[in-house]
């Protein structure tokens, strides 16, 4: 059975990987207008949301039963060498690319060498990279989290993700939404930020649902990511400029939508049962990290060599698809 499992967090790492490539692929969302490119820029925007989401809800999935495996120190250096040390690294090749475009202007001097420790230490060479403080935040959490013996773990993070949800999510939400006079007084700090995709991801994991619950599950999953699309382009549309009322990783929207298609990832890879697609999949796994570090470089590649028109929706489309494959190839390369 734990086999089983397992492959379904390889099709969830593959899919989810795609996803960001095409979301970055379909920046143009950010640039609002009535013309009809904003409007399917904004359904993929939505449908791909998921993506890191489901990265964070697969963390909570492998990582917060490290202690049966290795140490702490050795879950650290594990996280270091595979995460941080890419990172800075990747950003300072992100530095040379940049100065080597004549986008980014450094002085020869002990403040340029502090200005380029501080864009790194900041995150701010890459823009995607933004994602890694998050990552590194959540890893900060889960030694701690790991704590919680495995007999109620799942009872305590369920309550965690409950009241969670509902004071630093659905609250806000209805208050943006219906302008309830709710002041937000209350929050679970230790639910906030991506920590609540963590825990989701751990229990849905470990827990086996009815078809009654996931029905449920697909329905409020439905419900958030119509409300994502259609909110997002009727209050945008009557404001003249992007309204996030709808939006934002951690609004309910997104949260109902993103359980929802790790519930559908897990159903579907439980049921591959053919061995040469599991192998294709666990394969490509392996490189979506990669992939990640890689996508932007070879995308900002292509727009200025080939001078792409980014609105069109053949790029938005196409593109994704162009970008994985080569960053695929690549990183088989090194």
């Amino acid at each position: 059975m734990k086999k089983k499992r397992v492959h379904y967090l390889s099709l969830a790492s593959v899919i989810s990987s795609f996803a960001v490539v095409m979301l970055h692929t379909n920046g143009c969302f950010w640039r609002f207008s009535y013309e009809r490119y904003w409007i399917t820029a904004n359904m993929i925007e939505s449908v791909m949301y998921f993506a890191v989401p489901i990265f964070f809800m697969t963390s909570g999935a492998t990582l917060m039963d490290y202690r049966d495996r290795y140490t702490t120190k050795q879950y650290a250096i594990k996280r270091i060498q595979k995460t941080v040390i890419p990172f800075v690294i990747w950003s300072i090749i992100g530095i040379i690319y940049l100065l080597s475009m004549e986008r980014w202007k450094i002085e020869l001097s002990l403040k340029g060498i502090k200005d380029i420790i501080m864009s790194v230490l900041n995150i701010n060479v890459i823009g995607i990279y933004w994602f890694f403080g998050a990552l590194f935040s959540v890893y900060l959490c889960i030694p701690f989290l790991s704590t919680i013996p495995k007999n109620i773990r799942i009872k305590v993070f369920t309550y965690v993700i409950i009241v969670t949800f509902i004071f630093n999510s659905l609250l806000p939400f209805l208050n943006n939404v219906f302008n309830i006079g709710y002041a937000n007084k209350i929050t679970v700090p230790i639910g906030s930020e991506y920590i609540i995709y963590v825990l989701l991801g751990y229990v849905l994991h470990n827990v086996q649902l009815s078809k009654k619950k996931k029905g449920i599950i697909y329905l409020l999953s439905l419900m958030g990511l119509l409300m994502h699309t259609i909110g997002t382009q009727y209050l945008s549309f009557k404001a003249g400029q992007i309204v996030q009322t709808y939006k934002g990783y951690l609004n309910v929207p997104c949260i109902l939508y993103s359980v929802g298609v790790f519930v559908l990832f897990k159903q579907i890879g439980e049921s591959i049962k053919n061995e040469k697609i599991i192998s294709i999949l666990e394969k490509i796994s392996g490189y979506t990290f990669s992939v990640y570090l890689l996508h932007w470089f070879v995308m900002d590649k292509m727009i200025v060599a080939w001078n792409l028109d980014t609105l069109s929706i053949v790029y938005r489309v196409g593109a994704p698809i162009i970008i994985f494959i080569i960053c695929m190839y690549l990183c088989c390369m090194i």
